[in-house]
Parts: C-alpha cells; structure tokens; sequence
C-alpha cells in the first residue's frame, strides 16, 4: 500500500513537471526551482521586514501597524502586503519542494542531512509566522496566541496554563510584545544557519532562481499588494472570544 502511494506520487510529481516544462521550458520551469525560489522568498523577508521594523512600536503595536498600513500606504503599506504575501509564497515552495525531494526519492543516503534540516526549516517558517500575527494583535493575531496558548497548555513546560497570560487585557504588556518582536527577529537567524546546514550537503546547490522566475514573481507580489492589500482586522480584546467560522465573530467572554 505504502509503495502503491510512493509509486502514484511520483508519477503525479513527474506529470506536473513535464507539464511546467511545455509551459514555461526546461530551462524556466519553476518546479525546478522550487528551494530557490523559497529563498528569494526569505530575501523579500527581509528587506520588507526590516522597513516594517523600523515603525513598529512595542508599546503601540496596532496602531503602528496601522500608521503603517494606511497613512504610509504608497511604500509602508505595499511593503506590509509583499511581507504578508512573500511569507505565504515562502511556505507553499517551502511545501512544494519537501513533496517533490520526498516522491522523488532524494532524501536517502548521504542526503538525509538536508532532508532533516529541510523539515526544521519548514518548521521555523511555520513558527516565526505565527509569531508574525501576534505582533499585529488584531483579532486574527488574538485567536492565534489563543489558539497557541490552548495547544502549549497541553505540554508540562510552564508552572501554569500559558492562556490565562490571555485571560485579561491588563497582562498584555509591552513585555509581551517584546519578546514576540525579539523572536520573530531570532527564529529566521536559526533558519539561516539550518539553511546553510542545509545548501552545505547539496552538491551545486541553486540558490537564486534566473531572473526570468524572479521578477515575474516581484511583480505578482506587487499586484496582489495593490490589488488585495493586507489590513489589520478590529484591535485584539482579550475581554472577547473570538471563534472563526467563515468569518471572524466576537462574543462577549462570560
């Protein structure tokens, strides 16, 4: 069974990319580009970010947000939305590329080094995300750090249950913030040394995708920042329950 499921994704694996190679050519087919196209992603990471934390304030998290978003709209809203977008694009190539080593079988033998950093990778992204939405503490950022508490709340690391940090609005402190910027600012220097473990047991590793990928990417991110740009939802209050579904309501916490 487990061999008939190896067997069918590799097949489907080599049928998406021989369909890439008619679109866009051997030679552009994004399917073959998948890791650096991740890392372009973490590039764009980077610049938008450290614009981002330029205007951020601990003590005024939603409202920077928000003088970022709408009264600087022409550059710190569009950097916000490429941030926002690139994180996503980072994930699903990041996603990708783990499927398509793993049907392909390249992951055995003197490569399992950069299978198992692959898959930390993957969850440092995952982590640092997160950590992303509490920052912005809108209602979208409070039911993830509830929804984070609740989970952690199963494992026997804190003296207390870590959600009732959430319980009232008076212990979000600035502390909180803090070490939610300091994280989301270490987690990618952890990603960045596991990506160097990573590269160091690929013989001649892709690091950059040929420009040809890169800039119709850059103007996606462009348009989807001008089209859809990414905004804040109502300021996080610990004093509701937020459920989500379909959409996000408020109920009042009893």
């Amino acid at each position: 069974m487990y061999q008939k499921f190896l067997m069918y994704g590799r097949k489907g694996v080599l049928a998406v990319e021989e369909l890439a190679d008619r679109i866009f050519t051997p030679q552009y087919n994004p399917f073959y580009y998948l890791g650096a196209i991740a890392i372009f992603f973490l590039w764009l990471l980077v610049v938008s970010g450290i614009y981002l934390f330029i205007f951020y304030e601990i003590g005024a998290p939603y409202n920077s947000i928000k003088y970022i978003t709408e009264e600087q709209w022409y550059l710190g809203g569009i950097m916000r939305s490429v941030h926002r977008y690139a994180a996503d694009g980072m994930i699903i190539a990041t996603i990708l590329h783990l499927i398509q080593v793993y049907f392909t079988d390249r992951y055995r033998h003197w490569r399992w080094i950069a299978w198992v950093s692959g898959i930390f990778l993957l969850a440092f992204i995952w982590l640092t995300g997160i950590i992303g939405y509490w920052m912005v503490w809108d209602e979208r950022g409070q039911i993830i750090a509830d929804l984070t508490a609740a989970f952690l709340d199963f494992f026997p690391i804190f003296g207390e249950l870590l959600s009732l940090s959430f319980s009232r609005n008076n212990l979000i402190t600035n502390l909180f913030f803090f070490v939610a910027l300091f994280l989301h600012i270490m987690v990618p220097v952890l990603l960045f040394i596991f990506l160097w473990i990573h590269l160091i047991r690929v013989s001649h590793p892709v690091i950059n995708p040929p420009r040809l990928i890169g800039i119709p990417i850059v103007g996606i991110l462009l348009a989807l920042s001008l089209l859809k740009p990414a905004t804040s939802q109502l300021p996080a209050d610990v004093g509701k329950i937020i459920s989500k579904v379909g959409m996000i309501i408020p109920l009042r916490r009893a």
